[in-house]
């Protein structure tokens, strides 16, 4: 794994939880969560993937991956606050 895949992985969390704060956010108010949680999700995703492969193969689908991995964290963040938001 090189260093440009954990940026690559950093630059998609970011534009995908950019995505969710204006499109699916109920709490418009945090971006900075959000944008932070899109981002360790896009990482874990990322790192998940990379632990299956061999080092060195990179492809689309590790982007997918991280794609996945950012939504996941946001939703999972949104669904927490959401209850607490109920409370």
């Amino acid at each position: 794994m090189l260093m440009i895949d954990i940026l690559r992985w950093l630059m998609v969390g970011l534009l995908t939880s950019a995505i969710w704060a204006h499109i699916a956010s109920a709490d418009k108010g945090n971006f900075p969560r959000t944008l932070s949680f899109g981002m360790i999700g896009a990482v874990a995703g990322g790192l998940a993937f990379a632990a299956a492969v061999s080092p060195g193969k990179y492809n689309i689908i590790a982007l997918i991956t991280s794609i996945l991995g950012a939504l996941i964290l946001l939703l999972i963040d949104e669904l927490v606050w959401a209850e607490r938001r109920r409370r």
